[in-house]
């Protein structure tokens, strides 16, 4: 299992790091959003939350370790952290953005922050780096690509709701509501989630 987790996480770090390094800047990513209806005070603060996306590479390291502290039954571990992360959140997230007047860059650093204090590095499954971890991609990548895929679309059909309405009259008001209904969503989502996450965990 060692060598797979050491496989899995050096595709992910190179799945990130593509994603993370793409040659898109805050000013072209606020005249596209902009093309699409937005208005400039909303284009704006997206081109300014798409300049902070390296905060995917912790949110991918961590769901990569639940899965693999499932895989070994140390369910308890995963509670805690998860038990941990919601206590500090909130607070870190309004010192942020409150106390420190960081706003929206604020409430994108609070998590970055909690993924890297509170992601389980330590696990039983590490191994030391060698050429066989990269031979152990090809099953790990037959896999993982199709799921990249659902999961994309799945995800980028949000997106195209949220461009979508701004198009309509006051975005702003239809982009909020936007945001409503999909926290909403996700809320009723954890259902079909937690039924996942218990499927995936190895009882002994």
């Amino acid at each position: 299992m060692g060598t797979g987790a050491n496989a899995i996480v050096a595709a992910t770090a190179r799945a990130c790091t593509t994603i993370t390094t793409q040659p898109l800047d805050i000013a072209s990513t606020r005249m596209k959003m902009g093309s699409f209806g937005k208005s400039r005070a909303i284009a704006s603060k997206a081109g300014q939350y798409a300049g902070l996306i390296p905060t995917l590479v912790g949110n991918a390291t961590s769901r990569l370790f639940n899965k693999l502290l499932r895989t070994q039954s140390l369910v308890t571990l995963l509670l805690l952290i998860s038990l941990s992360v919601s206590v500090f959140h909130a607070p870190i997230c309004w010192m942020l953005v409150c106390k420190f007047g960081m706003g929206i860059t604020g409430a994108v650093v609070a998590p970055l922050a909690i993924y890297d204090t509170f992601s389980p590095k330590y696990v039983q499954v590490r191994m030391p780096l060698s050429m066989e971890t990269l031979q152990d991609l090809k099953p790990f990548l037959k896999l993982a690509l199709p799921s990249v895929a659902m999961i994309c679309l799945e995800w980028w059909s949000y997106e195209v709701l949220v461009i979508l309405s701004g198009f309509l009259s006051n975005p702003e008001v239809q982009v909020a509501a936007i945001s409503v209904f999909v926290n909403t969503e996700w809320l009723i989502y954890m259902i079909s989630f937690g039924l996942n996450a218990t499927a995936s965990t190895r009882v002994q």
